[in-house]
């Protein structure tokens, strides 16, 4: 059979359906934008989003410094900061969420932390196709990334800036008030039973008998 020239109707028409099919692609992911999260993962959202749920007292707490908790539809039991948070429909625990009830909650985007919740929780909740925005702060400069982070994600970059370089003052003043002092030692409790405390390996030499619980450090 003898190829079509360029001008013949039936190259036209593939050509308009081409382009259609574009246009199309386009439509539909033109507006999305990539993010990757501090676990490294990616989350895909086309438009600032409307329904958060948190799924830890420190990303609710971002949520309401940031000025975006009309946008929080759903919290943990845990979340009792600002008291206004325990008004929010609740999901679970940090560690034990509801995925039937998180769902019912019709969330544009899950925020979720290494620092609480489990692996198979997110690994769940994206192959269920929520967008899910994992946050890993291990350290005050970690806190600081992660409130950065999330205005960026839900469109309130200039409110994080503020947030953030607030929060540098600050630290800078105690670091400052404090210089030259003696450093205390200290354990922070995170809680009671069964024992759990940040620091790891420092927190086991600071407290011996951690030691011999079961203590997730």
């Amino acid at each position: 059979m003898r190829a079509e020239k360029d001008g013949t109707p039936g190259t036209r028409l593939r050509r308009v359906a081409v382009l259609f099919l574009a246009l199309f692609v386009v439509a539909e992911t033109g507006h999305a934008r990539i993010f990757k999260d501090m676990a490294g993962l990616q989350v895909s959202l086309e438009r600032p989003p409307a329904r958060i749920v948190s799924l830890a007292p420190s990303l609710t707490e971002t949520i309401y410094a940031l000025g975006a908790q009309e946008s929080l539809v759903g919290v943990t039991t845990l979340c009792d900061y600002p008291p206004e948070a325990r008004r929010k429909a609740k999901v679970g625990g940090m560690v034990n969420p509801s995925l039937e009830a998180i769902l019912r909650l019709r969330p544009d985007l899950v925020l979720a932390t290494t620092e609480g919740n489990r692996g198979e929780t997110i690994a769940e909740l994206t192959r269920l196709g929520v967008p899910t925005y994992v946050v890993s702060p291990k350290s005050l400069a970690g806190v600081l990334e992660s409130v950065r982070r999330i205005g960026e994600l839900i469109g309130r970059e200039e409110t994080a800036g503020r947030v953030v370089a607030d929060l540098a003052r600050r630290r800078d003043r105690i670091v400052e008030a404090t210089r030259g002092r003696p450093t205390p030692t200290v354990l922070y409790l995170v809680w009671a039973d069964p024992v759990i405390v940040p620091g790891g390996c420092c927190a086991r030499r600071c407290a011996p008998g951690i030691r011999r619980s079961r203590t997730r450090c």
